[in-house]
């Protein structure tokens, strides 16, 4: 079974402030939260916004830190896709998939990327997706 989890933030704030998943044993979705000292565990309800793993982890570092929706990565195309230089792009989610840049997460990692790795997000890096001048 794949891992669904969520990545959790304060809607206020944007700040990361824990996660969510799944279970194998039930449906429930349940909740480690930490605010300063303070850690919870429990169900977390619609108090918070959510970004969902997409069941990639950076092939850049023995870390494997886990790619998110509204990630961004700095990408490294292989040789035969004629792309030299690294580029920044968003992970995304539109009609039912996630897409890195105009592709599938699926096409974007088995066909063209040779390496990724995860160098922010939208909400706390959002001038990493501000074209160069």
């Amino acid at each position: 079974m794949r891992e669904i989890k969520f990545r959790v933030r304060n809607p206020k704030t944007k700040k990361i402030i824990g996660y969510e998943w799944i279970t194998e044993h039930n449906v429930w979705m349940y909740s480690y939260i930490r605010t300063g000292d303070t850690e919870y565990f429990g169900v977390m309800g619609d108090i918070a916004d959510r970004e969902q793993f997409i069941g990639l982890r950076e092939n850049w570092s023995d870390n494997g830190i886990e790619v998110y929706h509204n990630d961004i990565l700095e990408a490294h195309w292989r040789e035969d896709c004629g792309l030299k230089k690294p580029q920044t792009l968003e992970v995304t989610f539109l009609n039912g998939c996630f897409m890195i840049a105009t592709c599938t997460v699926h096409e974007f990692y088995r066909i063209y990327c040779s390496a990724f790795k995860v160098i922010g997000n939208k909400w706390e890096n959002p001038e990493l997706l501000k074209e160069p001048q």
